[in-house]
Parts: C-alpha cells; sequence; structure tokens
C-alpha cells in the first residue's frame, strides 16, 4: 500500500486493511521519501553543504506522516499486522521493491485521467505498467456501497 498522507491514501488504506483482512494477510505501508531537490545553483550549493541533521529531519518528517497516516486503520483494523516501511526513493521504485510477492499492491488516485494525467504522470499508471500482480486503483470519494464488508 502507498502511503502519502493524501486523502485518495485514506480511503486506500482502508480498503487495503479491509482486504488485508479477508485475506488474513499483512498490509505493506510503504511511504516513499526523499531530501529537498534543488530547484537552481544555490539550492544544489546549499544541498552539498547540508549535514546529515537535515536529511535526519527528512526522515523523520516522513516517519511521522506514515504513523499519522496509519493511525485511523490500526485503530479500525487492531487485528491486521501492518509492516511500515520508509523508503527513500521516488514512489513507484518504492511500491515496486516492497512488491516482491504481494496478493495485491493498494494505491490511491487524485482523479488526474485523460489528457491531465498525461502531462502530470501517474502513480497509479507506472505501477500498472511494470508489475505482473493485480493493483487496486482507489479514488476517493470510495462509495460506500463497494466498501468491502458492506451492504449493496
Amino acid at each position: 500500500m502507498g502511503v502519502d498522507g493524501s486523502e485518495p491514501a485514506r480511503a486506500a488504506l482502508t480498503f487495503a486493511f479491509a482486504e488485508a483482512r479477508r485475506l488474513g494477510t499483512t498490509v505493506i505501508a510503504v511511504h516513499a521519501w526523499s531530501p529537498a531537490l534543488p530547484t537552481g545553483p544555490a539550492e544544489a550549493a546549499a544541498a552539498v553543504l547540508a549535514d546529515d541533521q537535515a536529511r535526519d529531519r527528512y526522515q523523520q518528517a516522513a516517519r511521522q506522516v506514515l504513523s499519522d497516516a496509519l493511525a485511523d486503520c490500526r485503530k479500525q483494523f487492531p487485528d491486521v499486522p501492518v509492516d511500515e516501511r520508509l523508503v527513500e526513493a521516488g514512489p513507484v521504485g518504492a511500491l515496486l521493491e516492497a512488491a516482491a510477492e504481494p496478493a495485491m499492491i493498494v494505491v490511491g488516485s487524485r482523479g488526474h485521467g485523460g489528457f491531465t494525467g498525461l502531462l502530470l504522470g501517474s502513480t497509479s499508471q507506472a505501477v500498472l505498467h511494470h508489475t505482473t500482480c493485480p493493483v487496486a486503483v482507489i479514488r476517493d470519494p470510495w462509495p460506500k456501497a463497494t466498501m468491502p464488508g458492506s451492504a449493496g
């Protein structure tokens, strides 16, 4: 499951936890992070001079995003084991790296389809093209009638 703290990721987390409970398996929650990328020559020079403390701050912030994002689902699904992973990489690479033998990769989608999706790129589209396992792309809002375990 790709976790970035967004609303679509929250909906996808609920789906992932419900599916993990149904299948009797573990949720692997992956949050990709990286230090800020320089946007110009001055920032690039500053990045070279930055110390490990700056990198540690980025990593700690990433750990907090992951922890905060998982909090509600951990309460709602206390019986589902979670393997939390921080990966210093892009989101697609992080998901594919974690997906050695998953039952399914779950990602949220902000709905940038069509021409906008082509311009912006899409984690879900890239994952679909580079994995051999099933992929669930969950959009927010997730219709309640399609929620696992709901009647409808």
